[in-house]
């Protein structure tokens, strides 16, 4: 599978720092020249029916594996949701972390 990344140029001035999320500064400068989009390829879109039931999934424990395979999406579209839950205290850190344990 051969993976293509796009080239933006931006004309962003340096004097504002780049905050990457409105009103969180990340100590960043804006990005200057040619920049990279990584993670073209990954679906960030979720229903909120997909999050209750990761959620669900989550705290019984099932493993990510076993997360992706019941919502049928991509193991890295899951880690990135375990991500996002996390920061936003919405999922706890669980025994076996990414493994789970079922309860």
């Amino acid at each position: 599978m051969q993976s293509h990344r796009t080239l933006h140029k931006h004309n962003i001035p340096t004097t504002k720092p780049y905050t990457g999320k409105v009103g969180r500064p990340v100590g960043a400068v804006a990005p200057q020249g040619e920049t990279v989009i990584i993670l073209e390829d990954i679906d960030f879109c979720w229903t909120p029916v997909q999050i209750r039931d990761f959620r669900e999934l989550w705290k019984s424990g099932t493993p990510g594996p076993g997360i992706a395979a019941h919502l049928r999406r991509d193991e890295d579209e899951v880690s990135l949701l375990v991500m996002d839950q996390r920061r936003q205290n919405k999922i706890s850190d669980r025994e076996g972390g990414w493994f789970g344990c079922s309860v």
